[in-house]
């Protein structure tokens, strides 16, 4: 994906604070990472068919693995120009603990709330198939999780209520670390 901004409209991060509010944007699936995991632990491993519909899944392995990366632009600039967006992080390889500090000041971190995430079902699978801890999963994965937006917790409610299927998963705290607990 590839896109252009005015510089006077992009999001920059700087205006974040401790006590800001993380809302989650839900991915559809593995998106652009951790596919090299998956291809190990589901086919290489397990040797499982691509072309078997698992329940589970609500389809077969092979479209679920192939299911292509929810668009956010739109969302993303409606929000932004409707509410107001202090900050965007795409969760790509790396998981949350590798894209969400990028975007946060010197000085601050956050906390997720694991037990908020809305795990999909492909995780899951993965995970149990191969063992795989939940930290390595965390890091290599989105788990669910497109983007995290970064508002103003007066605004939560607008955001929720503009952005179908979001979800609050945490806050900005002091500190530079990013715990998921």
């Amino acid at each position: 994906m590839v896109g252009v901004a005015e510089k006077s409209a992009l999001i920059t991060g700087e205006s974040i604070r401790a006590g800001d509010t993380l809302v989650a944007l839900p991915s559809n699936g593995l998106h652009t990472n951790g596919y090299s995991l998956a291809r190990k632990v589901l086919i290489e491993d397990a040797k499982m068919d691509l072309s078997v519909a698992l329940p589970e899944l609500g389809m077969t392995l092979g479209e679920a693995l192939l299911k292509p990366h929810t668009e956010y632009s739109r969302l993303v600039r409606k929000l932004r120009d409707a509410i107001g967006l202090k900050g965007v992080a795409h969760i790509t390889g790396g998981g949350i603990p590798g894209n969400l500090p990028r975007i946060l000041p010197k000085g601050l971190g956050a906390k997720v709330h694991r037990s908020a995430i809305r795990v999909l079902p492909i995780f899951e699978l993965i995970q149990r198939t191969g063992k795989v801890p939940q930290e390595a999963m965390e890091e290599a994965m989105n788990m669910g999780v497109g983007i995290i937006l970064v508002i103003d917790p007066l605004k939560q409610n607008e955001i929720l209520a503009g952005a179908e299927g979001s979800y609050i998963i945490g806050e900005v705290c002091k500190g530079e670390a990013v715990l998921i607990a």
